[in-house]
């Protein structure tokens, strides 16, 4: 029971990252990336641009930030594996969650940085107009800011897929 329910718990958080990876890599690829050499390069990006902002809610998400969709995901796997026989794994994946935590934050730092863009941004940004990615680009959006009203609901669709 306490096995099914840990996997149970893995799966949705791995469909939750999943999706903000989605989110992530399709909203890098509208730009044209010759310029992007690191992830330093995000810098150049304007703060004030709606790409920036949602990288940054992405990253949060991802980050597990409270109010987000993540934050509840990491959650639940730390409270099972806290109440589980997986006692051990709650020290060794807890640490992990504070050196992601690090790497998300300096992207974020990156992308809302107050300096100007060094690289003029009509060089760096060339916008390609997607249908798939603007009609996508609300409905993950929503999912991942409102997506704790959700969880359950995910619980119940993974399980029936798993059974």
């Amino acid at each position: 029971k306490d096995c099914y329910m840990l996997l149970l718990t893995i799966v949705v958080y791995m469909v939750i990252y999943n999706v903000s990876l989605n989110l992530m890599f399709s909203t890098l690829f509208q730009f044209n990336l010759t310029n992007f050499k690191t992830l330093y390069s995000l810098s150049n990006l304007p703060a004030l641009h709606h790409a920036a902002k949602i990288l940054t809610v992405v990253l949060f998400s991802m980050a597990g930030v409270p109010p987000l969709v993540g934050f509840f995901a990491k959650v639940l796997i730390f409270t099972l594996l806290s109440d589980s026989s997986y006692f051990i794994l709650f020290f060794l994946f807890f640490p992990l969650v504070f050196f992601g935590l690090y790497f998300y934050v300096q992207n974020i730092r990156f992308l809302n940085r107050s300096k100007p863009a060094t690289v003029p941004t009509s060089h760096f940004i060339e916008l390609r107009s997607s249908l798939l990615y603007y009609n996508t680009l609300t409905p993950t959006l929503f999912f991942l800011v409102f997506g704790m009203f959700y969880i359950e609901d995910l619980f119940l669709i993974v399980n029936w897929i798993l059974i």
